[in-house]
């Protein structure tokens, strides 16, 4: 808007002419103009006042993120470090200057490190899983008090397993073959000592039959297909039953030991099977046969015995369930008898229970050697059995247990099965 000045000789425009606004006087205008000055200038001030505070305000909030993030990065190192010191072990049992896996305890052990602007407080927690034969678990907490007085925590966890570490230089050997490939091109059940006949079939002739006697295995499947008597064949269908009896007659407690490396010598023994399934079993009782015992002379000690078992099954529904025992032995009445002429059979299994196939996590299957078949539908080998003293006269010995193990990659456990 224009100021005017004031003029009496000013004419005034005609009536029919448009009317301009009327000028404000100069001196008016210009204090007009410096009151909404300031006023702008003041507002422009508090509206970057509160900016400033904003910024300041979100400085500090960033640093406080930056040093809880550094402090929780440390927290994690920490917690890896421990971690890892517990994987790092080179032995399974506690060998001097080595780290071992059962150096690994059960229970809690803390300590206190000075760490970024605080003292971190780790906490190492071995839970009691088990008696740690498979695996073991490491729980480590970090916990700490950030620069506003806050409690922070962290937790990581992880299982160490139970497995020799040799064991990973396996990793480096060329595979041969394909994954699918059979041990010798055939079922693992079939007894090494079988002949191939051509055909995809192998003959047997089970230590301990009569003259004559052979057995002919499908490779591919493990199933009996044939029985021949003096080269007299008949077509069956049957299942394998194998394994060993092992004698550990010590006068003292047996241990793992003695389970894994059995110092008895080995005597005349028989198994017979008993089926529970089919019922009525039509086929029999089914043929067992045990390798014979030498005699023992000073050059030769036998501690070791093995027996096959052929087993006949329906075709239309191949499977049979029962259990089988060892006879011929002077046993042990109960398991209080500690009678040191009387003789206790354990069988080898990790399932240290006499649970039905089908329990227990992960399930007992038949492969695990349990106390009674169920449904078996495959030929099974390595049941073995353990025969054992009943006691000394004063105290009843128990089937041995591998634990703690000197030998990882050898299975000593046993559990009671006779009586």
């Amino acid at each position: 808007m224009k100021c005017r000045a004031s003029n009496p000789a000013d004419r005034k425009p005609p009536l029919h002419a448009q009317q301009p606004m009327p000028a404000l006087p100069c001196a008016l205008s210009r204090g007009a103009e410096r009151g909404v000055s300031l006023v702008e200038a003041l507002v422009a001030l508090a509206v970057m006042s509160f900016g400033m505070l904003g910024i300041a305000g979100l400085q500090g909030s960033l640093r406080l993120n930056t040093d809880v993030s550094r402090q929780r990065s440390e927290a994690v190192r920490l917690a890896q470090e421990s971690i890892e010191q517990a994987r790092a072990f080179s032995v399974i049992n506690s060998v001097a200057g080595k780290v071992a896996y059962n150096d690994l305890l059960a229970g809690t052990v803390s300590d206190t490190i000075a760490g970024t602007n605080t003292t971190y407080t780790r906490t190492v927690t071995v839970p009691a899983i088990g008696n740690g034969q498979l695996f073991k678990q490491v729980i480590v907490d970090i916990d700490w008090v950030d620069r506003t007085n806050t409690a922070q925590t962290i937790r990581l966890s992880t299982t160490v397993h139970r497995v020799a570490p040799e064991l990973g230089g396996s990793l480096a050997i060329p595979g041969s073959g394909t994954p699918g490939q059979l041990p010798g091109g055939r079922h693992a059940s079939i007894p090494r000592s079988a002949v191939p006949s051509g055909g995809g079939t192998s003959a047997f002739t089970p230590p301990g039959s009569p003259t004559g006697t052979t057995w002919v295995f499908n490779d591919a499947t493990g199933v009996i297909t044939q029985v021949c008597l003096l080269s007299v064949c008949t077509t069956v269908d049957a299942r394998l039953l194998s394994g060993y009896v092992n004698f550990a007659t010590v006068t003292t407690q047996p241990t793992w030991v003695e389970s894994e490396t059995p110092p008895g010598t080995a005597v005349g023994v028989g198994v017979a099977v008993s089926i529970t399934a089919p019922s009525p079993y039509p086929y029999g009782t089914p043929d067992c046969f045990v390798e014979a015992v030498p005699p023992v002379s000073p050059s030769v000690v036998q501690t070791s015995t093995a027996y096959y078992c052929l087993i006949r099954v329906d075709p239309v529904t191949p499977q049979w369930s029962g259990r089988s025992d060892l006879t011929g032995l002077n046993l042990a009445t109960s398991a209080s008898d500690a009678d040191p002429a009387r003789l206790r059979v354990c069988r080898y299994t990790s399932r240290l229970s006499n649970g039905a196939v089908g329990t227990g996590s992960p399930a007992i299957t038949n492969e695990d050697h349990p106390y009674v078949y169920d449904k078996v539908k495959t030929s099974l080998a390595n049941q073995n059995f353990l025969v054992i003293l009943a006691g000394n006269g004063t105290t009843p010995f128990t089937c041995p247990v591998d634990y703690p193990a000197a030998t990882p990659l050898v299975s000593g456990d046993t559990f009671a099965h006779q009586p």
